[in-house]
């Protein structure tokens, strides 16, 4: 198991205003929702202006939980923010549009993306590197924790080839990595965050765009975000010095909930034939599921009986089940379970307007639950989406989805983006950065229990034992919420 920061007065007079104008009003809306779900909800504390022309971003909680990282994507600074006061103590110039952040194992350096540098701009000149010229490409900046300045900046061209806009950050603390991903290009770039050298490119997801890495931390599982084709690709991650990503196969044969994908709702609980395609019924299990044989004519198989890989459409055939490949299509699910009646159902009648689109965020839980954030297409930028829950289990993985939550939780929730959840995995925080809100959910049942009014184009989110951190890149904003 694996284990896994005169003009002027009056400027000052309206950012003061606005502030203050924001903390009555996230402190009215935690007061409207304190008797919701449980007694020992969030609850606001502070809302803070980091100051203008900054459009704070990426966020990381250092490991005493004393101070707060903030990538800075317009100023070019890395603000350190004291957490008691929620006052800035420093801001770090870095190179141009910096953009996520990340530790490495003892937290005594933070890793920082970029955007692309271009050399007409000033900001890709180091301030900390003087023989260094201005440059061009893709760049990780490292700063240490215990001088907090820039020491080093990395290049991340590979072999004449370089990421374009490296966006997220992950450190697996395994295999001692730093991974970037790219927005553009798509690359996977591995860093050892010792020796501060690239290591190599992941040329696993080819024909796939991995925009985004979570590592499950039970399973020793990866998760790649493919939003340009509506997928999830699960990866075992492997030490990339001598080895790359492996696949990772999810077994299909799981009972009890509906799993299968488009037109295939094999191995749901059916009653009397209800739903299954098939058209026969198996009450072989513990719980009776719709079951098909390899022979038949449906063209999705997974699930079903075979015999030395015999009619299974993955070719690959365990204890006598087939088995999924790696990727999950999460745009591509038609049959839903209904909890309450055990029964599948169309998104349609599980209330759903929208299958998921352009997934965003991947949350995964210790119970083997998987919260899929679904941002939407641009043609519907301003309607609700779903936030989808994913189920696995000792046996496999099923690929078909629940409800995060009641209904009433789409109403509100217009372009769910990022995911967390607080160390003790009591609440999941869904950031819906389309409709200003910050909903929280039971993790265990995925319930919600309340919300948030957050600002405008919030687009960072990370927890610590203690708060939730909520970035606005167009407020300039920084709220913290805690968490009893």
């Amino acid at each position: 198991m694996r284990e896994y920061p005169c003009k002027h007065f009056l400027k000052l007079l309206a950012a003061r205003a606005r502030a203050a104008a924001m903390f009555a009003a996230l402190a009215l809306i935690a007061f409207s929702v304190s008797s919701c779900g449980r007694g020992s909800a969030p609850g606001i504390e502070v809302a803070t202006e980091v100051g203008d022309f900054k459009s704070p971003w990426g966020m990381a909680v250092n490991a005493d939980e004393t101070r707060l990282y903030v990538a800075n994507t317009l100023l070019n600074t890395v603000d350190v923010i004291e957490i008691p006061t929620m006052q800035i103590s420093r801001s770090i110039p870095v190179l141009c549009d910096p953009r996520r952040l990340a530790f490495n194992s003892n937290f005594s350096k933070l890793f920082v993306t970029h955007d692309n540098q271009l050399e007409s701009r000033h900001c890709a000149t180091s301030k900390y590197l003087p023989s260094e010229p201005r440059r061009n490409g893709a760049w990780l900046t490292v700063i240490d924790i215990a001088q907090n300045k820039v020491t080093n900046e990395i290049s991340l061209e590979v072999s004449g080839t370089e990421p374009s806009n490296p966006s997220d950050i992950v450190y697996d603390s395994v295999y001692d990595v730093i991974y970037v991903t790219a927005r553009t290009n798509f690359f996977i770039t591995a860093i050892d965050p010792e020796t501060e050298t690239v290591i190599s490119r992941i040329s696993y997801f080819t024909g796939a765009s991995p925009y985004r890495l979570r590592l499950d931390a039970d399973l020793g599982v990866g998760y790649a975000i493919d939003k340009n084709n509506n997928r999830i690709h699960p990866f075992a991650p492997d030490d990339p010095r001598s080895k790359s990503f492996s696949s990772f196969i999810y077994d299909g044969q799981t009972t009890g909930i509906c799993a299968g994908t488009k037109g295939n709702r094999n191995n749901c609980p059916c009653t009397a034939n209800s739903n299954c395609n098939s058209n026969y019924c198996d009450y072989s299990p513990m719980l009776p599921y719709c079951a098909a044989s390899c022979s038949g004519s449906n063209s999705k198989k997974t699930g079903c009986p075979c015999s030395s890989n015999s009619g299974c459409d993955s070719g690959i055939c365990s204890s006598g089940t087939c088995l999924n490949m790696t990727s999950l299509g999460v745009n591509d699910v038609r049959g839903y379970c209904d909890r309450s009646s055990g029964q599948c159902k169309t998104a349609s009648e599980m209330g759903f307007t929208n299958t998921c689109e352009n997934p965003w965020d991947v949350l995964a839980l210790p119970d083997l639950t998987l919260y899929v954030t679904c941002g939407g297409s641009t043609s519907k930028a301003s309607q609700s989406q779903p936030v989808l829950r994913l189920f696995a289990d000792a046996e496999g993985f099923a690929s078909s989805n629940t409800a995060v939550a009641s209904q009433s939780s789409f109403q509100y929730c217009v372009k769910p983006t990022e995911l967390a959840a607080d160390p003790d995995w009591e609440y999941v925080f869904v950031l819906c950065s389309g409709s200003n809100k910050l909903l929280y959910l039971d993790a265990a049942s995925g319930d919600i229990l309340g919300y948030f009014n957050v600002a405008a184009n919030s687009y960072g989110l990370t927890v610590s034992s203690q708060h939730i951190f909520v970035s606005s890149s167009s407020q300039n904003t920084i709220m913290k919420f805690s968490i009893p």
